[in-house]
């Protein structure tokens, strides 16, 4: 599925970038849309180990509005965070991207449905995201479900935040 070659530092900034948030005078906007503007998604991103150039091995929190990473973990993720049918996958990607909703960003506007809106603009940050990784020949796989329970302490997160996704990415072959 993906290559093993390194991804550079440009190349993983440059899509990582995409997320970020856009500041032009007082107005503050992002690159895709969310439900009411609440922006309640937060990324995290477990780099391998000589797969991203530039980066040390573990696992990340990206912060958009300064479009940098803050490292929060040196344990070594092991492919039994994944099902059988993902392990391949993982060992072949260069970073994880995983993406948890903080509720106590649009629960207090939406109710339960702001589950519903995280779920979608989850949707909608992956396709972003999916568009850029193309033009620098980065492949994205989307993981269903995970054994994210083996790596949850981790993140060290508030019980407010929920895990909603994971893709993989790599070098396409």
């Amino acid at each position: 599925m993906f290559d093993k070659t390194p991804i550079s530092f440009e190349e993983f900034s440059n899509v990582l970038s995409i997320l970020g948030q856009k500041k032009d005078d007082d107005r503050i906007s992002y690159y895709y849309p969310s439900a009411g503007g609440l922006y309640p998604i937060d990324v995290y991103i477990y780099i391998k180990q000589n797969r991203v150039s530039g980066l040390d091995e573990g696992l990340y929190y990206y912060h958009p509005p300064y479009n940098r990473l803050h490292k929060i973990s040196n344990k070594k993720f092991g492919d039994e965070i994944h099902y059988s049918i993902n392990k391949a996958t993982f060992n072949e990607s260069a970073f994880s991207v995983y993406f948890i909703y903080n509720a106590g960003a649009s629960m207090p506007k939406y109710g339960g449905l702001g589950y519903f809106y995280a779920c979608i603009d989850t949707g909608i940050m992956v396709a972003t995201l999916n568009a850029l990784c193309e033009k620098y020949n980065i492949g994205i796989c989307c993981i269903g479900d995970m054994n994210y329970s083996k790596i949850q302490s981790e993140f060290s997160l508030d019980s407010d935040k929920i895990f909603l996704h994971c893709i993989e990415c790599g070098k396409e072959k």
